[in-house]
């Protein structure tokens, strides 16, 4: 898979969960979850962004574990909300499933910068 595939998901699931925290209600717990969502939403683009940025091995492995870890929190942010019926569930689900996508390939991609490569 492509690094700009992968970028571009991430930043179509950020745009959606942006669109999606419009829908929350303006309760001091939602407005929480709203800076939370869009604060991990948004980062695991831009450590992509980071690790794309033709760093070291290290770094780039570093900045897309920082990415999955991202990617997971905002899956949690995601689970809460739906949970708490803050908006559409249907859409959560939907935006779920790309998080979900989004980590198996950041953890694979993770996975194998971490492996040596073959002689």
């Amino acid at each position: 898979m492509q690094k700009k595939d992968i970028w571009n998901r991430s930043f179509i699931a950020a745009l959606q969960i942006i669109r999606l925290t419009k829908e929350f209600p303006q309760t001091q717990e939602a407005k929480i979850i709203v800076r939370q969502i869009i604060r991990s939403a948004t980062s695991v683009g831009a450590n992509i962004s980071e690790a794309s940025a033709g760093l070291s091995k290290k770094e780039f492995t570093s900045f897309m574990n920082i990415a999955r870890r991202e990617a997971i929190e905002t899956d949690y942010w995601l689970r809460l909300s739906y949970e708490l019926s803050l908006a559409n569930r249907e859409k959560i689900v939907v935006i779920g499933r790309a998080y979900q996508e989004i980590i198996k390939i950041v953890s694979t991609i993770v996975k194998n910068s971490l492996q040596k490569p073959k002689e």
